[in-house]
């Protein structure tokens, strides 16, 4: 970064930096870029119609013309200008694409902090492309502190004042409470879901609490039933072959002392099959 602008200072292109610092001093005589740049808020409904990220670029070229104090100013803004990596951020901008130029604008800074211009340059598309109030501050502030001379100090500070009473509105207690209620809204909807699938999950946990109904009397060909009802004329040992048990486990299951003292209508419980 620090060569690149030693390059730009030997390869004479910081007279055409100079040579564009007239033209850009000819952008502040229009009466529209007059009126952003003292802070009018009548700006935006005087100036040409055009895109933010196109007033944004005219701005920063602009403030970038009169930033002298003498010349001073004005040639370390140039030589910086001449950065590879910064005019590549200035073409994104005037293309329309601020993330790409930001993150340019980004990484100039990662390599060399105390390039003034690639905060002033960041601090505009922050401000009126992005609505990033606070970043574009903490930029417009840095550049303030890296060019102390500079005769667009009062312009600066009044974007800076602007930033402030933006990100004012946005803290406003009316903008709070719109937030608030925005979010206990979503709440109140994330409730009522998760209410109707407690209720669900409730009627599933009672279903699968619910004992099964109790088996038939008559057995089937594979299993047989827990208990049978002693009919009349049956005995103990046509109830053992019905269900293809032993008459002894039978006497045992039920504790019959007398196995031929059963009575029509007893319950007599029935052993499971034994593994042939």
């Amino acid at each position: 970064m620090r060569h690149n602008v030693a390059d730009a200072a030997n390869d004479g292109s910081v007279q055409a930096s100079e040579d564009n610092i007239t033209t850009g001093s000819s952008i502040l005589n229009n009466a529209p870029f007059r009126f952003l740049l003292t802070g009018g808020d009548r700006f935006w409904s005087m100036a040409p119609p055009m895109k933010l990220w196109s007033v944004s670029m005219v701005l920063s070229a602009a403030l970038a013309a009169g930033a002298g104090c003498g010349h001073d100013v004005a040639r370390l803004d140039a030589r910086e200008t001449s950065d590879p990596m910064l005019r590549r951020a200035a073409e994104k901008a005037a293309a329309g694409d601020a993330e790409y130029a930001i993150d340019l604008y980004r990484k100039a800074l990662d390599l060399e902090p105390k390039l003034a211009r690639a905060s002033l340059d960041m601090a505009i598309l922050l401000h009126d492309v992005k609505q990033a109030y606070v970043p574009a501050l903490y930029h417009y502030q840095r550049y303030l502190v890296l060019r102390p001379n500079t005769q667009k100090r009062d312009l600066i500070e009044n974007r800076m004042r602007l930033a402030r009473q933006s990100l004012a509105a946005e803290l406003s207690p009316q903008a709070a409470d719109r937030a608030v209620q925005n979010e206990l809204a979503e709440l109140r909807k994330v409730h009522a879901q998760l209410q109707t699938r407690y209720q669900a999950l409730q009627r599933e946990l009672a279903q699968a609490r619910t004992p099964a109904p109790p088996a038939p009397d008559e057995p089937t060909a594979e299993t047989a039933s827990k208990t049978h009802v002693v009919r009349p004329g049956e005995n103990l040992t046509h109830i053992a072959q019905r269900y293809g048990v032993e008459v002894a486990d039978m006497v045992e299951i039920n504790g019959l002392r007398n196995p031929n003292a059963i009575v029509a209508g007893q319950k007599l419980i029935v052993p499971a099959r034994r593994a042939p």
